[in-house]
């Protein structure tokens, strides 16, 4: 026993707390410190970005429960159910530790949500977009080499083509065909 005076429940319940507690925090300051830095690599036409999870309410719960959301969640409803284990019944500081565990995945999903492209960047088309008000298609914005849903100004825009991101919306940018000219052309070069 690591305490005498604590229920086997709650001697449990704070060994788990402890060691996600420490995991989160290793997890947290890797990458900060150049230990371990993620890699997106780019290999076919169609990719996942951290963008499209959040097309819908589901697709963000899913995506808000990975490696970071999960120990998240262990971190908050261990404690939580470990503090409230000393007045309440097991199975009552278990689904109150739950719920807080849950809440507080949710709201730092909330919070680390990216935006999904600035006016001005470049991209390039992945799958066709379809003339304006006629349907959306798909951009690979250079900046970020993330894949979001993209919308024409006019005509429709072939795959393969550069465009310019001139709006942002919510879940979606409005594009605009880019010219053939020289100067653009290095611009882009200088994006990659």
């Amino acid at each position: 026993m690591l305490f005498i005076n604590l229920t086997i429940f709650q001697n449990i319940i704070f060994i788990i707390a402890i060691l996600s507690a420490i995991i989160l925090i290793v997890y947290l300051i890797l990458p900060a410190l150049d230990y371990y830095k993620p890699k997106e690599i780019v290999n076919c036409d169609d990719i996942d970005s951290q963008t499209e999870p959040y097309e819908n309410f589901n697709g963000f719960i899913k995506s808000a429960f990975k490696i970071k959301g999960s120990l998240i969640f262990l971190v908050f409803a261990s404690w939580s159910c470990f503090s409230f284990s000393f007045f309440l019944v097991d199975w009552l500081a278990i689904l109150i530790g739950v719920f807080i565990g849950a809440g507080a995945t949710i709201v730092v999903g909330l919070l680390g949500r990216q935006p999904v492209g600035e006016n001005g960047d470049l991209a390039i088309v992945s799958i066709k977009i379809p003339e304006k008000h006629k349907g959306v298609g798909k951009v690979i914005l250079l900046e970020s080499n993330s894949e979001v849903d993209a919308e024409s100004t006019g005509k429709a825009i072939k795959k393969g083509k550069k465009v310019v991101v001139i709006q942002n919306l919510i879940s979606k940018v409005i594009v605009k065909k880019l010219k053939h000219s020289k100067a653009k052309n290095k611009q882009i070069n200088q994006s990659k």
